[in-house]
């Protein structure tokens, strides 16, 4: 009888309200980094750092209930890129806003797109003071959800093989991208730069620096007269040899488009 008794209680106490409302629930990752106390911590919320948590009780609070293991593990740069979307209040970055798209090649620092800019930057520092380069841009594209995955232009010729996905001419890169796509997911192969012989206009390898029709090593008012005189307008060629110097992004003319990059080298000191 007093068995029975004892097995009665026990379930009764189990079944009631209030020992259903004091038993813990089970915990997720999120809970049970919250229960460890961790946020504040020492290091910067905006910078990846070996030790768990951050500084800012808020941003290390709303990223670790994204990413658990930024409050049990270390701050990596996985962390620190969430903070400089997430806590832009705190991440402040003098060149994000920058100038140039986000998801291309370019050569000021930091890109348009602000919280894209943060992001990038905060994994690629560099990227924020010594250019937008492939890497930048590379990025940008894995990201920031405005990127197309492409890489067109990138930073090399298109007349040679290099270790970085795309090269510097846009249409004979996208030309040659839409042929083989690893050109501008892996490397610029010897493949890439064979089907740049095939498929872009004759004159993509005639120039050995853009803008710089006499090779004189810069760009001059002269240069400005010979671009003058190779415009053809969209469409409008094919060009000659001589004029491989102003289609900057190889696709047979000499345009609008061509003469934007071509004022920019103008205007450089």
């Amino acid at each position: 009888m007093h068995v029975v008794v004892r097995v009665w209680f026990c379930a009764a106490v189990v079944a009631s309200p209030a020992f259903a409302q004091a038993a813990p629930a089970k915990d997720t990752g999120q809970e049970a980094a919250a229960a460890l106390g961790a946020c504040p911590g020492e290091g910067d919320c905006c910078s990846a750092h070996p030790a768990p948590a951050c500084s800012d009780f808020n941003c290390c609070d709303a990223i670790c209930f994204i990413d658990d293991l930024c409050c049990v593990d270390e701050w990596n740069e996985s962390c620190a890129a969430f903070a400089a979307v997430l806590c832009a209040d705190i991440c402040t970055s003098t060149t994000c806003p920058g100038a140039g798209d986000c998801c291309r090649v370019h050569a000021g620092d930091g890109c348009e797109d602000e919280l894209c800019c943060l992001a990038v930057c905060t994994l690629e520092p560099a990227c924020c003071d010594a250019g937008w380069n492939a890497t930048c841009a590379a990025l940008a594209i894995e990201l920031c959800p405005d990127c197309e995955a492409s890489l067109c232009p990138g930073e090399d010729s298109c007349c040679a093989t290099h270790l970085t996905p795309g090269c510097n001419r846009e249409a004979c890169c996208e030309t040659v991208c839409a042929m083989d796509e690893t050109c501008c997911t892996d490397r610029w192969a010897f493949a890439c730069r064979q089907l740049a012989d095939d498929l872009c206009a004759s004159t993509v390898c005639a120039c050995a620096v853009l803008g710089d029709f006499h090779q004189s090593g810069g760009t001059d008012l002269q240069d400005a007269a010979d671009f003058q005189a190779c415009f053809t307008g969209a469409g409008g060629g094919p060009i000659t040899a001589g004029c491989a110097c102003g289609d900057f992004d190889g696709d047979g003319d000499v345009d609008l488009a061509d003469y934007e990059k071509f004022a920019a080298l103008l205007d450089a000191p």
